[in-house]
């Protein structure tokens, strides 16, 4: 049974020193997770005092018990460890920001970036922020640590991000229309999903950071005996019985994760799936980039003709790319841009792809009141109808600064500029009726959709409520009817 044992457990060593270096490793207090802290924690050399030199290990845990109690074990086993116990619970994203702001608070560098904690098939449940667990936790909230970090990552380049996938992932599916798992939730499914999500989103940021020193790898550290298989249930605990002998420890199963940590770059691949220590090959689709099963997923002819549409920042980027499809169907497109120079380009390149010359810029300047009141009624002055409006313009994470009117720049542009006392009382009289809604572009209504990230989900949802609160059902305006749904 050894010599057969011998097969699924890699042979695989490295006195790679770590001086200097900070990881960080979620889910570190317990299996894998520990492991690798530990390994990591150990990679030091000594000096002419004798004083060992070790790299800074953060083990980022939920139950910070727990994750003192493995900082204390491991210094116990490793001469001189520098290791740390940080609070994260990946099911809450307010949990994940002050994780994040802690890290930057505290930390000059940032050299690997270890995505380990993970749930596995477990009873249906959701994170604070509503969606199903196992794909919040797996890979909605490591994707979002991973987010939050990357400037600290950049800025200590060359660094690497290691997403701890499964071989479930080649059983999994993205379930685009039930990420909630509500309709038909199915423990094994629902892990194979997040697995698959965490080979995607290795090969689809490994694509956009190499160029910033930035290396991704997934890896599947292969049937380990950890606390994530508290929850199986028979058969699949009848089968770990048989195969017990064969099942790798916490210590064997950390070992690819090592690899992935320690190998010179240039013998790694960037995007790449590793398993038992060596580069391997996920399913197919673990091999297609997020942006293709994103972008294939819809495709519609809809028209637009005679329809009128406002979308601010339609210079660059998303509000371009929106601007051009929708013309592409034939509305109206008024373009509400800060640079009028860039705007014109953008235009020029719509008509000559679309041919659509009922495309017009507008000056807008979201971070000025004065502005945003005089674009209105521009609109409501040369409009005969306004269909749908989409506010997409925004900034992220810029220098501290301030609008016009005092506000920090961030909460202005992104948010203040859709408050109820500028919407209704200087754009809303234009409109023939309204429907509040996140995900709906239907030609049938008029629209307003709102680009947001996780991070403006608070404001949003308090405008929302703001609204429906101060005018439950339909809203009157000068002239019309807005009628708000929320969906």
């Amino acid at each position: 049974m050894q010599a057969i044992r011998s097969l699924f457990v890699p042979k695989w060593s490295s006195d790679v020193c770590l001086e200097g270096k900070t990881a960080i490793i979620t889910g570190a207090n317990t299996g894998i997770g520990k492991e690798t802290a530990k390994d990591l924690a150990g990679r030091g050399k000594q000096t002419e005092q004798t004083i060992m030199t070790c790299a800074r290990v953060i083990l980022a845990c939920r139950d910070m018990a727990k994750g003192e109690q493995a900082c204390r074990d491991i210094m116990r086993e490793v001469k001189g460890a520098k290791v740390v116990a940080r609070q994260l619970d990946l099911a809450d994203t307010k949990s994940i920001c002050q994780f994040a702001e802690n890290i930057y608070n505290t930390e000059k560098a940032l050299h690997y970036l270890i995505n380990n904690a993970g749930v596995a098939i477990c009873p249906y449940a959701v994170t604070v922020d509503g969606y199903e667990m196992q794909f919040g936790v797996n890979h909605l909230g490591h994707f979002f640590l991973t987010f939050l970090l990357l400037d600290l990552l950049k800025h200590s380049a060359p660094s690497r991000v290691i997403n701890v996938s499964s071989v479930a992932h080649a059983m999994g599916k993205i379930q685009f229309d039930d990420l909630s798992g509500k309709k038909d939730y199915h423990p094994v499914r629902a892990y194979a999903q997040s697995k698959l999500a965490n080979v995607l989103f290795t090969r689809e940021l490994a694509k956009r950071t190499e160029v910033l020193g930035v290396m991704a790898y997934s890896v599947d550290p292969g049937m380990v005996n950890t606390e994530i298989t508290r929850h199986i249930r028979r058969p699949l605990v009848d089968i770990f019985k048989t195969f017990g002998s064969l099942i790798k420890t916490p210590a064997e199963g950390a070992y690819t994760i090592n690899y992935c940590v320690v190998t010179p770059e240039n013998q790694l691949l960037t995007g790449g799936y590793y398993k038992d220590c060596s580069i391997s090959k996920s399913c197919r689709a673990g091999r297609m980039h997020c942006s293709s099963v994103c972008c294939n997923r819809w495709s519609s002819e809809e028209r637009l003709d005679g329809k009128t549409v406002i979308i601010t920042g339609a210079n660059t980027g998303i509000g371009k790319e929106t601007a051009r499809d929708l013309a592409r169907r034939g509305a109206r497109i008024v373009m509400a841009c800060r640079d009028l120079e860039r705007a014109e380009e953008a235009r020029a390149d719509i008509l000559e792809d679309t041919g659509n010359e009922n495309v017009v810029i507008r000056k807008l300047d979201l971070s000025d009141t004065k502005s945003i009141r005089a674009f209105a009624e521009v609109i409501i002055k040369e409009e005969k109808q306004v269909n749908i409006l989409i506010n997409n313009a925004g900034i992220m994470m810029c220098p501290y600064s301030k609008t016009v009117d005092g506000f920090e720049l961030q909460l202005g542009v992104n948010h203040l500029v859709i408050s109820e006392e500028v919407m209704v009382n200087h754009l809303l009289p234009g409109l023939r009726c309204l429907r509040v809604t996140w995900s709906n572009l239907s030609p049938s209504t008029s629209s307003m959709s709102i680009a947001s990230s996780l991070v403006g989900e608070d404001a949003k949802t308090k405008f929302l409520s703001k609204m429906g609160h101060n005018h439950p059902g339909k809203l009157p305006t000068s002239s019309r009817e807005l009628v708000i749904t929320f969906d």
